[in-house]
């Protein structure tokens, strides 16, 4: 792991993509983990898209050009798992005119206009760095992280969360935005696709806003892994 936050996408997550495939997760740390959605101020009642893409609402929408996954038995955060756990998910929502960035050797653009949402989500065997992983990711509703940070980790995520968000743009080293509170809601997922919603308030770089209310964003996603 180079360091946390953007460069966690790029790197660390280069050689723990799980390969395995097989069916969605429906027991373990998504039955232990999950949680009722929580009052966001923002719906995601939105039908789920097609495969690969992704719908935003909110005033830090964008239209979606590429929506992409990656599944990892490890979570980066000390622990091991055998190869159909899937303990650690990225999702990466990028905006048009930007290539699918998990799926690129290239690495993030340091010019240009759009941006990309960073969406990971751990069990709690994941991010609290327990050595043996026999949990995993399922269909359920993980609660949102405040680290107050701008480069969130899921390694550090505050007790109780299991999820954050952060938005990403060109050129910039961290965040310029992560949600400082919401839900993040698996409806399948397994080694090589996982759809979902999410519905959040977001604040500035480091998770604090003066906004009353925080401006919301939600979304939904058809993530596939990388070919």
């Amino acid at each position: 792991m180079i360091r946390r936050g953007r460069f966690l996408v790029f790197a660390a997550f280069s050689f723990v993509v799980a390969t395995a495939c097989g069916g969605g997760h429906s027991t373990g740390a998504g039955g232990a983990d999950a949680t009722a959605p929580g009052d966001t101020g923002a719906s995601t009642d939105v039908a789920i898209p097609e495969a690969g893409t992704a719908t935003l609402s909110g005033p830090q929408a964008f239209p979606v050009g590429s929506a992409s996954m990656a599944a990892s038995p490890t979570g980066g955060c000390g622990g091991s798992g055998s190869p159909d756990v899937i303990a650690h998910v990225i999702v990466l929502l990028t905006a048009q005119g930007l290539p699918a960035l998990l799926c690129t050797d290239a690495g993030p653009p340091d010019a240009g206009t759009g941006g990309w949402i960073d969406i990971e989500i751990a069990t709690t065997q994941a991010a609290t760095g327990d050595q043996e992983l026999t949990q995993s990711l399922g269909p359920g509703t993980y609660v949102i992280g405040n680290e107050g940070e701008d480069d969130p980790d899921v390694c550090m995520l505050p007790p109780g969360s299991n999820a954050f968000l952060q938005l990403l743009t060109p050129g910039a080293d961290d965040a310029q935005a992560t949600a400082i509170s919401g839900t993040v809601t698996i409806d399948s997922l397994d080694a090589k696709a996982i759809t979902g919603s999410f519905s959040v308030l977001m604040g500035g770089p480091y998770g604090t806003t003066d906004a009353s209310p925080p401006p919301s964003l939600s979304g939904t996603f058809s993530a596939l892994a990388c070919p």
